[in-house]
């Protein structure tokens, strides 16, 4: 398989994004959330005016969390994931991750 600039960057560790979102929920709310139920509805709540989020960004983790759920669980036919949304996917991961990095740097400072 062919890789581009943005599927190397979607194999780098993706702990420094995480912790990005989880600081800028928690900068936002004073809360901290375990859930992914919870962190998917506190970013639809906060990103909700926000330009750099638009409507497919703000529905990502839904979707990532189906993808989750199909690997981890799912077999046979229903288990498949299409190439062409495998990178779909990575495009759009790619690009929330930005995001979130615009919002926040890891040393405190807004990104």
């Amino acid at each position: 398989m062919r890789t581009t600039g943005r599927t190397k960057r979607a194999a780098r560790p993706i702990l420094p994004d995480f912790m990005r979102l989880r600081l800028y929920l928690f900068e936002n709310t004073s809360k901290v959330f375990k859930s992914h139920r919870g962190v998917q509805k506190e970013i639809l709540r906060l990103t909700k005016d926000d330009p750099r989020f638009d409507l497919e960004l703000r529905a990502f983790l839904g979707c990532a969390y189906n993808f989750k759920v199909t690997a981890d669980y799912q077999t046979g036919p229903a288990s498949r994931v299409s190439a062409e949304a495998a990178r779909d996917a990575i495009e759009t991961a790619c690009r929330f991750a930005e995001c979130v990095a615009g919002l926040v740097s890891l040393d405190g400072r807004e990104g």
